[in-house]
């Protein structure tokens, strides 16, 4: 195990950790239930874990003194079998432990401890102690082609906001004329050709020389943009980008149209419209965390702030004001949503999002 990873994991939880307690936990044959080893029995006092605080006798003594039957390979305390042992995350299991198993059938708790044996590259025996199993008990679903759709159609409405401010060609053009031996010349005062392109950032990276390579995706392909560390404005805006980001790229091509250099970076953000003052005249009422749908929900209050914003009330001064609000704006979280956290369906009284949604169309109807 890197030792960066190591450093991370203690981070996550909460903790430093020295760099010999790090090289400790790298260079042992179990890394991974050493650590988990750690979290479960560190004083939560410290702030620092250094190496005198991992006890790897004790460890060992409870981790890897293993039964006579591990040597075989067979399940050590039970009778389930293992469907997958892997070290490494695949694309297909990148939202579960990379190590996993198949849960037996009658089993009823999401809460497992279930021991099992394998052997290493090295031949050396270890136990994998599963604590707990998400799979086929998620509350939230979701297939391939609908995370595909979510993101077509995002590029989509990103894209047509910044259409209208750039002229931008189809990735798929620039591929055509890489290809051709002609690719794009140069204009006649020797200055690169300028092109304009809209995509998803799909890569980027820093170069040997520190500039931003970055991979732009469209639904017609992809093009390589490269941006200059000297040009100091567009360099920090690149690198604020962040992977999946629909932005619009202007630049010039390089002689064999293989490359995009940029000069400007467009994203899909309000233009700057300068304000007309018209005698416009009004309050407005700035609102957040409705979280309709959730047990916590203060109905009776809301309906309460929905009678005083119609007016609806004996107090006098309360209805003055009601009369020359002109705005509510609700910041976010207007419904509490589905499948946020762990065990948040037995705190929801409306068990379903579009349900949540309608209720609160009819709040603001």
């Amino acid at each position: 195990m890197k030792d960066i990873k190591v450093q991370e994991v203690f981070l996550e939880a909460g903790y430093q950790i020295s760099p010999r307690a790090v090289e400790m936990i790298a260079l042992h044959s179990a890394p991974n239930d050493l650590i988990s080893y750690i979290l479960e029995n560190i004083d939560e006092s410290l702030f620092v874990i250094e190496a005198e605080h991992i006890d790897i006798e004790s460890f060992e003594k409870e981790y890897l003194d293993l039964p006579k039957e591990c040597l075989d390979e067979v399940p050590c305390s039970n009778d389930t079998s293992i469907s997958q042992v892997s070290l490494v995350p695949s694309a297909q299991s990148s939202a579960r432990s990379s190590i996993s198993s198949t849960p037996s059938p009658t089993s009823s708790s999401v809460t497992l401890r279930d021991e099992r044996c394998f052997s290493d590259s090295n031949g050396q025996m270890n136990n994998i102690n599963i604590m707990s199993d998400i799979t086929d008990m998620s509350t939230c679903v979701g297939e391939y082609m609908e995370f595909v759709q979510y993101f077509r159609n995002r590029y989509t409405k990103l894209s047509n906001i910044i259409r209208g401010r750039v002229t931008a060609r189809p990735i798929e053009s620039l591929n055509k004329n890489r290809k051709q031996s002609s690719g794009i010349r140069r204009g006649g005062g020797g200055d690169y050709n300028e092109a304009s392109i809209i995509g998803m950032v799909s890569e980027m990276r820093t170069t040997a020389n520190g500039h931003k390579m970055l991979q732009l995706e469209d639904p017609t392909g992809s093009f390589p943009v490269l941006v200059h560390q000297a040009e100091k404005d567009l360099f920090e805006e690149a690198s604020k980008l962040i992977l999946d980001e629909v932005i619009g790229i202007t630049g010039s091509m390089t002689n064999d149209g293989s490359l995009l250099i940029a000069k400007k970076l467009v994203f899909p953000d309000l233009p700057n419209i300068p304000n007309r003052r018209e005698g416009t005249w009004g309050k407005a009422i700035f609102t957040s965390d409705i979280h309709v749908g959730s047990s916590t929900f203060l109905e009776e209050e809301w309906c309460g702030f929905l009678d005083f914003l119609n007016g609806k009330t004996d107090n006098e001064q309360l209805k003055k004001i009601s009369e020359e609000i002109r705005f509510l704006v609700v910041a976010g979280d207007l419904v509490d949503g589905i499948g946020i956290f762990p065990g948040q369906e037995h705190e929801l009284d409306i068990l379903d999002v579009y349900d949540q949604y309608r209720k609160a169309a009819e709040y603001f109807d």
